[in-house]
């Protein structure tokens, strides 16, 4: 007689934590049962629900990166290697993005519109931008670096920033900070086209790594990190 064989989970990993707009909300990604899923609970009732069903969340570049973003009632994550748009507040799905070999890191420009994120293709990496609605096709914002990673806009929606680093360099070894002015406020374009030509400024020193950048909540002021002083330190700028 046949024994059914089932496998027992025990155990569940959480990660990527990231308020809602408002604070009332934490989201998360969850895996348990041999399954990723993002999870939105409620801060004050503690009720969690799983927003996500097919596909299965998950960034798939090779040295790592976020899954998913979310900015008002839109979520965007990454999930067989394309990026997928959820309306958090009537559950309608849809691919905005073709599907690439490795996709990871999005990031909402903050009028909803626009999308920033990372791919792999043919042995490189590039910073991409789509349209949230996935009316266009994605445009690069990059020049082909080998990786790139931590793309962010800031609070206007008039620039972005990302990192990149060498082939035969580890970040904390050696990368660089890409900032872009885009050529018209994000709200203001009618589609990812029309936010080029970027002007960029690259913050580098040869064997300095550059990192994690971040605006303030009014713009005004510029911060990463940096080990150009001997020693792994937070800068800020305006």
């Amino acid at each position: 007689m046949g024994i059914a064989k089932n496998r027992l989970w025990l155990g569940q990993s959480l990660g990527e934590p990231a308020f809602d707009d408002t604070g009332s909300y934490i989201f998360y990604l969850r895996t348990a049962d041999g399954r990723r899923s993002i999870v939105r609970q409620h801060l004050e009732s503690g009720l969690a629900e799983v927003v996500t069903t097919e596909p299965l969340p998950g960034g798939s570049v090779g040295y790592g990166g976020g899954t998913y973003a979310v900015r008002g009632d839109l979520l965007v994550y990454i999930g067989d290697g394309r990026l997928i748009a959820l309306n958090l507040k009537t559950g309608a799905q849809r691919n905005i993005t073709p599907k690439y070999e490795g996709a990871a890191t999005p990031a909402i420009s903050p009028c909803g519109r626009f999308v920033a994120f990372v791919i792999e293709i043919e042995g490189h990496a590039d910073v991409l931008l789509a349209d949230t609605t996935g009316a266009e096709l994605p445009i690069k914002l990059s020049a082909a670096p080998a990786f790139a990673g931590n793309p962010v806009f800031s609070p206007d929606g008039t620039r972005i920033a990302w990192m990149e680093w060498p082939v035969d360099r580890m970040p904390w070894e050696q990368s660089l900070l890409r900032i872009g002015q885009l050529a018209h406020e994000a709200w203001a374009a009618a589609a990812p086209a029309a936010l080029l030509p970027l002007t960029l400024t690259t913050l580098s020193k040869p064997d300095v790594s550059y990192a994690n950048p971040a605006w303030s909540p009014d713009g005004t002021l510029f911060a990463y990190t940096s080990d150009e002083s001997g020693w792994r330190s937070i800068y800020l700028a305006r």
